[in-house]
């Protein structure tokens, strides 16, 4: 029976596949999404070849022939492959489907024929089809059901300890409501109308974060890079940017603060990334800050702006897409992920200019993506006669918590302050 089988492969997608990411690395976040792994491969140099692809990934080298040699690859296949394969990143999911559904093939008919020989064998059937489910529940999504008692290991520690499980963002009041103690291993939303703050409240929550130690993973589309090196700089001497510029020209004192804070802010493990980004960028840069060690945070400023490399999409498609795709990044990494997200022109028509959940709705699905929603309001920004140093933070949805206001102070310069403050909605 075994000598009439012949097992499936796809070795052009296979070799197209790996010429692919050669080209273009972000075709390895297709591959990574369809779970593609060494085994995968029929071909043994090609296997070899993707085992290196994974190795310098993980180590965040650049893939390069001379680089995969040195970890086991054939350089001259490389090279082949590369000359080949031109234009394949565009199709690089569809390889990467078709490699796993060969490779899955050829493992249930192998399975099936050492189930056939086990059968007609005097082993009990019991064990047989014991067999049989626990490889298929390993290959498949069946493998993750898992049972209350496995599910809740550890769980009395952190009941007792005060974990939520959350990412604390420094402010004490939004950080107690919290159904997370923070921000929630999911998709978390900083929304408001321009000028309003988004960025300086983000940066406020980064740098706590990474003074904690975590990792952070800043995704900037929306300010120059120069910009945002002042505003640290000038956020951590009180001031802002503008003063902090006329301040360096005059004032030796300020001029040496400000090396203080630059040798602050270099010790902070936030990694950046500026300027146009595609969804698959976000994926690729945040697991590859997730091999590296600890990924504490992803923030993206701002989510309207990240493209899906698919120039038919409009932008309701456009951004459903990027907010669902940065929910499955926050659950398949187990890190919140902070996006910024500007706010309908509806506020501006109404009376009250306080934002509404329902001013998110042009944005795609945010609104039902969205673990938590917090709205940033400025009275004094629409009307001149209210206070310049208040602030709201609208609480606008949450898992597990209760919805309203947190009252916040507002210095240009400090940025957002708590004051211990709550009403509820």
């Amino acid at each position: 029976m075994q000598a009439q089988l012949s097992l499936p492969a796809s070795p052009a997608a296979e070799r197209n596949l790996v010429g692919a990411v050669l080209l273009d690395a972000t075709a390895l976040d297709a591959a990574l999404s369809a779970g593609v792994v060494p085994d995968d491969f029929s071909e043994v140099p090609l296997r070899r070849a993707w085992e290196a692809i994974l190795a310098a990934f993980h180590g965040g080298q650049p893939l390069t022939p001379v680089v995969l040699g040195g970890l086991g690859a054939d350089p001259a296949l490389l090279m082949e492959l590369m000359a080949a394969t031109a234009g394949a990143a565009a199709w690089a999911d569809s390889y990467a489907r078709m490699v796993r559904d060969a490779a899955e093939r050829r493992r249930l008919i192998q399975l099936a024929l050492k189930a056939a020989s086990e059968a007609a064998s005097e082993a009990p059937l019991d064990a047989v089809w014991a067999k049989l489910l626990d490889a298929r529940a390993n290959a498949g999504s069946a493998g993750q059901l898992k049972t209350f008692a496995e599910m809740a290991e550890g769980l009395l520690e952190a009941l007792m300890s005060g974990e939520s499980g959350g990412m604390p963002t420094g402010f004490p009041t939004l950080d107690r409501l919290s159904g997370a103690g923070g921000l929630y291993r999911d998709l978390n939303i900083l929304a408001a109308r321009p000028s309003q703050g988004k960025t300086q409240a983000a940066l406020q929550i980064i740098e706590h974060v990474a003074e904690q130690g975590a990792s952070v993973l800043f995704i900037n589309m929306d300010t120059p890079e120069e910009q945002i090196r002042r505003r640290q700089v000038a956020y951590r001497l009180g001031m802002t940017a503008n003063d902090l510029r006329e301040g360096i020209r005059n004032n030796p004192a300020i001029l040496q603060r400000a090396k203080a804070a630059i040798e602050e802010l270099k010790r902070l493990p936030i990694h950046y990334r500026c300027g146009p980004t595609s969804i698959l960028d976000v994926r690729l840069a945040a697991r590859q800050l997730r091999a590296r060690g600890d990924l504490g945070l992803i923030v993206v400023d701002y989510l309207q702006q990240v493209s899906t490399g698919n120039d038919r999409h409009d932008e309701f498609e456009r951004v459903t897409i990027v907010s669902r795709s940065l929910k499955d990044l926050a659950s398949e990494l187990e890190v919140p992920v902070l996006a910024l997200s500007q706010l309908s022109r509806g506020t501006e028509s109404r009376n009250d200019k306080r934002p509404k959940l329902s001013d998110l709705r042009q944005s795609g699905q945010v609104e039902q993506d969205a673990a938590m929603v917090i709205a940033l309001y400025r009275p004094h920004y629409y009307d001149r006669e209210a206070n310049p140093n208040e602030a709201e933070w609208l609480l606008l949805k949450q898992k597990d918590g209760p919805v309203g206001t947190i009252h916040m102070r507002y210095n240009p310069g400090t940025g957002f302050g708590d004051v211990g403050e709550f009403s509820e909605n």
